[in-house]
């Protein structure tokens, strides 16, 4: 896949739901869509990575304003979500999107951090792009091991 082939936009939360159902919970019935408290919330952002020609949904992440819970001392947001077509990951469709949309939602949300519930085998792409990992790597029920990651939205210039 041709990253120039690929715009990020930003998209309602509907846009986002079959992508994320279908790599994230696969065993979810049909029709059945993986739903976020707060998707339709003040402050959720919903990114869609659409290739250029057919205007498929390749990639998709969504960030809600939501405390990180083992400090919930500041204000943070929360990346979700994030999906990749099957067939393309490791492409560099998910690292597009996280160069490209936490510049964005730095702007919505300035000087904060941004955090994730990582799956253990998505550990080194998070790091990659700046994320640390924070307290104890924990089960997430039929989802499997996870660990918090952590990093800082990057600076607004004005």
């Amino acid at each position: 896949m041709n990253l120039h082939r690929i715009n990020i936009k930003e998209v309602d939360a509907s846009q986002v739901r079959p992508l994320r159902t279908q790599v994230l919970r696969p065993w979810f019935d049909e029709g059945q869509m993986l739903e976020y408290e707060g998707d339709e919330g003040e402050g959720a952002h919903h990114f869609a990575a659409v290739e250029t020609g057919d205007q498929s949904i390749v990639g998709v992440v969504s960030y809600l304003p939501e405390p990180l819970p083992i400090d919930g001392e500041s204000a943070e947001v929360r990346l979700r979500g994030m999906a990749v077509v099957e067939e393309l990951r490791g492409q560099g469709i998910g690292s597009h999107l996280l160069a490209t949309t936490l510049p964005r939602v730095a702007l919505y949300h300035p000087g904060r951090r941004v955090w994730a519930a990582a799956r253990i085998t998505a550990i080194e792409f998070y790091t990659r792009h700046g994320f640390e990992p924070v307290g104890p790597p924990y089960e997430m029920s039929s989802v499997g091991p996870h660990q918090r990651m952590v990093r800082s939205l990057p600076g607004v210039i004005a």
